[in-house]
């Protein structure tokens, strides 16, 4: 028998803890299940489906599926783009100056270290199925260490949402979740090493190894007294596995945006699920028109020769009627313009590409823009959507690094790293910091132009235009290598007034003081 820290309770504690998330998320079942039946059907699992069923049926346009899959695309490469280093260790403000180059330089050898273990791990292609998810309502990624042997160091596991029990909470972080999901007997024991079974739990794993059976993992189960992280796991209402995880919570709970007193997110499938509805029934009424018109019903006359209950229509076939003059069948005139349906279409695809952001710069065939063009229409979309951004680098990005810098540095990969602000703080540069640095550039161009208007005196005096390379440099997220550092403008001023002074010194005479 397993016993639970203090704060936990036992098998009965948790078990209600399970149950009133249970209760919540039957709430959100029927809503979450439309959702992917419309945009994810591939990943919908809230009823039960054969392996290899065809789950889209129902479906008579794609557009919701493939918007989909690229906002997922497009969330990626602005945050966390693979084979990028989309983020880098810094010397925070409790640093002394004198001590920040000692200490960014350790950094960037751990900064090297992280994106070195992340890109052998499945992060890729875990993080894909999380953004899928989270497209829908949340997106949940495990993060756990490994042996660094005969496993990554790094594992990420991707909960799908249909298996997932967030625990009702009024705070703005989820804290606990809950997993429900079969898996085979014989891998109770692979997944769970120190797992306790009792009798009958170990006569079904030995007599019946490939039977399913259910779990309850509390993937992450929060003790609000010392305010730590465990895992627990049940088997038929009894703990077979625990343990803690200490002040690092393991699994990585996010969303796209809210509502206030809900633990579940609403993604952008559910602003698009009244376009899509509508699209679909439009293109459900456009095949049957297009059926109609293609092979119309046919008006057949009964004359006592010709029956048109038992005639069939084929080429070839030879029908006998009584009079040749009056064609005994009649196509029937289908009725219905096309084109309203075609401009309802158009329109309803196009507001989910803009909800997915499908298409921020345009379609291909469209005439090329200039890469100023391109960097507004970026910048619209992050004005636009900026507060959703913010809510995944707060849920999505720094607990992700916090996670990994754990897990680094209890392997003795990284120095221990504690991402406060005060000791270290986190640079990011990715493109979507990029896009929002390159609003600075704009200031800048503007203040360059507005002191070309002074004076030229006024100008030497009160712009220091020699650091002008630096700030693109830093903005851009460019190697330092591009612009010089202040010691080194400050060493080639020096050789440009001596240079100077040179071709004004004439040719023998003294040197001009």
């Amino acid at each position: 028998m397993i016993t639970l820290p203090n704060g936990l309770g036992g098998a009965k504690e948790i078990k209600k803890r399970f149950a009133s998330a249970s209760e919540r998320r039957e709430l959100w079942r029927s809503t979450l299940q439309d959702m992917y039946e419309f945009f994810n059907p591939n990943r919908e699992t809230f009823n039960f489906h054969s392996p290899g069923q065809r789950k889209n049926r129902h479906l008579y346009d794609s557009t919701g599926v493939e918007a989909l899959q690229t906002f997922v695309s497009v969330i990626t490469s602005s945050i966390t783009p693979e084979s990028t280093k989309w983020m880098k260790y810094e010397a925070g403000s409790d640093i002394q100056d004198d001590e920040q180059d000692a200490a960014n330089e350790a950094l960037e050898a751990a900064t090297s270290t992280f994106f070195k273990y992340l890109s052998h791990s499945d992060f890729s292609s875990q993080i894909n199925l999380s953004h899928q998810d989270m497209a829908i309502s949340m997106g949940c990624l495990l993060v756990e260490q490994g042996n660094d042997i005969d496993e990554p160091l790094l594992k990420f596991t991707a909960i799908p949402l249909p298996e997932l029990y967030p625990e009702p909470t009024s705070m703005a972080k989820v804290h606990t979740v809950f997993r429900k999901h079969s898996i085979k007997a014989q891998e109770i024991m692979l997944k769970f090493p120190e797992a306790k079974l009792n009798a009958k739990q170990e006569r079904t794993v030995r007599e019946n190894p490939t039977s399913d059976v259910d779990i309850i993992d509390g993937s992450q189960v929060f003790n609000f007294k010392d305010k730590t992280y465990h895992q627990v796991v049940m088997w038929d209402d009894e703990i077979i596995f625990h343990q803690s995880y200490g002040d690092s919570p393991v699994a990585i709970v996010y969303r796209w945006s809210k509502v206030s007193g809900e633990t579940y997110g609403r993604g952008p499938a559910d602003m698009a699920m009244a376009d899509v509805r509508t699209l679909n029934k439009v293109k459900e009424f456009m095949l049957q028109n297009a059926a109609l018109t293609m092979t119309p019903p046919m008006l057949g006359a009964s004359d006592g020769i010709f029956n048109p209950h038992s005639a069939r229509i084929q080429p070839g076939i030879i029908m006998p009627v009584a009079d040749t003059n009056n064609p005994p069948l009649v196509p029937m005139q289908v009725g219905g313009d096309l084109r309203v349906g075609q401009f309802i279409m158009e329109d309803m695809q196009n507001n989910i590409k803009k909800v997915f952001f499908a298409d921020p710069l345009g379609e291909l065939s469209d005439p090329v823009r200039s890469a100023t063009e391109n960097l507004i229409r970026q910048q619209d979309m992050l004005k636009k959507r900026g507060a959703n951004f913010g809510r995944l680098q707060s849920e999505f990005v720094f607990p992700l690094v916090a996670r990994v810098s754990k897990i680094l540095a209890l392997a003795g990969k990284i120095p221990p790293i504690e991402v406060d602000g005060r000791e270290v703080t986190l640079k990011m540069s990715s493109p979507l910091a990029s896009a929002e640095q390159t609003e600075n550039i704009d200031h800048l161009f503007v203040f360059l132009n507005a002191m070309q208007q002074l004076p030229d005196e006024v100008k030497m005096l009160g712009a220091a235009l020699e650091f002008v390379p630096q700030f693109l440099q830093r903005n851009l997220n460019l190697p330092e290598e591009l612009a010089r550092s202040p010691e080194q403008i400050e060493q080639a001023t020096k050789m440009i007034m001596q240079q100077q002074q040179a071709q004004q010194q004439p040719q023998g005479g003294p040197p001009i003081e």
